[in-house]
């Protein structure tokens, strides 16, 4: 039976071990897709596509001129081109054509990111056609229901160690090391990703550029679960210290016993005294 425990307590930890380093990959792309660290990248990358794509503004001098003439007398000018309807507040018309140019593509990059893909995530991937999903809120929140799924797994895996370990004490313990062991190879993976290499832009490297982060929530949390395993280790400990072994309480139930004995002679003798 011991053997049987000590096989699943082994299997149970590999499978939190790898559950929980998924987990923390599926974080760090989760957090690294967000918006703001997003932008900055797509935005040079759209720009350059701009830049090259003469019909996203037409010949750009004339419609520029027409903007301008058309807000002498208007609040807004609507613009359709390849990548969708454009509405420019005239004020930003007023401010010159690297402006209207500017505020295009910043409404790109938030059509790009936020836009609703009809199709599922790895269908996405594999049509060529949407190929910035790969870094779309669309993405993001893939990958955060993947790290959800695992750390609901590692709940459980966690759970089932709990009846295996036969000090609980050390459950804490456990846990708070291997998520510090697991946090580290998140540390490698912007050289992983360089393996791959990167365009101008920065792309590439966004999937990973939260990954210290991830690895520093990690790291600080394991580290509050060991302080406080140590901790409740040494409550236990002194708690146990003052209890009493088994031969100090049969040697106080004797005196006890004993003391009773004498209450009930000293009774039994006052109760006959007085009868005489």
């Amino acid at each position: 039976m011991g053997f049987i425990r000590g096989a699943l307590k082994v299997i149970i930890g590999i499978l939190l071990f790898l559950s929980l380093l998924i987990g923390n990959v599926f974080l760090v792309l989760s957090f690294s897709l967000d918006y703001d660290n997003v932008q900055p990248a797509l935005s040079s990358l759209v720009q350059e596509i701009v830049q090259n794509e003469t019909e996203f503004l037409g010949d750009l001098d004339e419609e520029f001129v027409l903007m301008q003439f058309y807000c002498q007398n208007n609040t807004e000018f609507v613009l359709a081109s390849e990548f969708g309807t454009f509405t420019f507040p005239c004020e930003i018309v007023n401010q010159g054509i690297e402006s209207v140019v500017t505020y295009g593509v910043e409404e790109i990059v938030e059509k790009t990111y936020y836009d609703d893909y009809e199709c599922g995530f790895w269908d996405c991937v594999g049509d060529s056609t949407d190929t910035f999903v790969l870094i779309s809120a669309k993405a993001k929140n893939y990958w955060q229901s993947k790290f959800y799924l695992f750390l609901i797994i590692s709940l459980i895996l966690l759970g089932i160690m709990f009846f295996l370990v036969e000090n609980k004490m050390n459950l804490l313990l456990i846990f708070g090391i291997l998520l510090i062991i697991t946090a580290l190879p998140l540390t490698k993976l912007g050289s992983f990703a360089s393996l791959f290499g990167d365009n101008e832009y920065g792309i590439a490297s966004v999937f990973f550029s939260k990954a210290i982060s991830v690895f520093w929530i990690m790291v600080l949390i394991g580290a509050i679960l060991l302080i406080l395993g140590i901790v409740l280790r040494i409550i236990f400990y002194e708690y146990h210290k003052k209890k009493f072994s088994k031969n100090e309480v049969k040697d106080i139930v004797r005196k006890e016993v004993a003391k009773s004995k004498k209450v009930v002679q000293r009774v039994v003798k006052n109760s006959g005294s007085k009868k005489k």
